[in-house]
């Protein structure tokens, strides 16, 4: 039931203690492995994707940078 449907029962006065089903049935996450990591440099602030957890700088070389995804 989707919420206009909630508000117009309540409106008039329906009852709504049936459950939303589509809620309650979230596909579950997938792992991405696969795609590569965002990071950040500190020193020239590039934003740049590796797909190396201990990633360099290719603007400046720095291994000063943090990762913006997980």
């Amino acid at each position: 039931m989707s919420w206009w449907a909630r508000l117009l029962d309540r409106l008039t006065g329906a009852d709504v203690d049936e459950p939303d089903t589509a809620l309650e049935e979230a596909p579950a996450a997938t792992s991405r492995s696969d795609e590569p990591q965002v990071f950040e440099c500190q020193t020239c602030f590039k934003v740049f994707e590796s797909k190396q957890p201990g990633a360099l700088c290719p603007e400046c070389d720095s291994p000063d940078v943090i990762a913006l995804s997980r």
